[in-house]
């Protein structure tokens, strides 16, 4: 039997391996920088329920603009929100003009370009996935805080 600490350096040993495990650091880390602005403002110790429905809208709006076509997405806000149709791939923008940061295409573009589609559809798919999350548990539609 082999020990499980022998089974884990050998997953992150195929891990550091693989060029597209720094094009997947890229883009987390892209994503990262897009929400932390939302995050870091709501953890301060002041009233922000004010700004709440406007800020959820923005960020919802930003990272649904990253795989969406602007035209499904700007000046939307609320439940106009919500409807978009994530799965209709005539909302989608095409899988090269996906916004996934001038660092992951920059690594993505040294990587074969059969592994290159394959990650772009997992980027989408991602998005998609974020995307229907945000539209479960950001409040863009509690007309409470829209009042």
């Amino acid at each position: 039997m082999i020990p499980s600490s022998v089974t884990r350096y050998r997953r992150i040993k195929e891990c550091l391996e693989d060029p597209t495990t720094l094009v997947y650091l890229h883009f987390v880390a892209y994503l990262a920088g897009n929400l932390t602005p939302f995050i870091k403002l709501f953890q301060k110790d002041e009233p922000l329920v004010p700004m709440l429905y406007d800020e959820a809208n923005d960020v919802t709006r930003s990272c649904l603009r990253l795989f969406l076509k602007p035209e499904f997405v700007d000046g939307k806000v609320g439940s106009d929100l919500t409807a978009i149709d994530r799965e209709k791939s005539d909302n989608w923008l095409s899988n090269k003009s996906l916004e996934i940061g001038t660092g992951t295409k920059r690594v993505l573009s040294e990587i074969l370009a059969d592994k290159q589609e394959t990650t772009r559809l997992a980027f989408r798919k991602s998005l998609k996935v974020m995307g229907e999350y945000m539209k479960d548990h950001v409040p863009v539609n509690n007309t409470i805080l829209q009042d």
